[in-house]
């Protein structure tokens, strides 16, 4: 039976990985006529996996533009 690996965290910038997220989305962002503006300190930070933490922003981001489509 294969072993479970060991989710490793670290400390990311919460901010640095919404404006990364918001930045790989900006064309949808802009089709859509969305207009956005990151309002957290930019020293803001958490403990997490990275790749997991930038696919739960990049999920609640769609989620956000399928909301607001015109």
């Amino acid at each position: 039976m294969a072993q479970k690996q060991a989710i490793e965290f670290e400390i990311v910038n919460i901010y640095q990985h919404v404006e990364w997220g918001l930045n790989l989305l900006a064309n949808d962002l802009k089709s859509n006529s969305i207009e956005t503006h990151i309002q957290i300190p930019k020293d803001l930070e958490a403990k997490a996996q990275p790749t997991q933490f930038d696919q739960v922003l990049l999920n609640l981001f769609k989620n956000a533009i399928d909301a607001l489509k015109l």
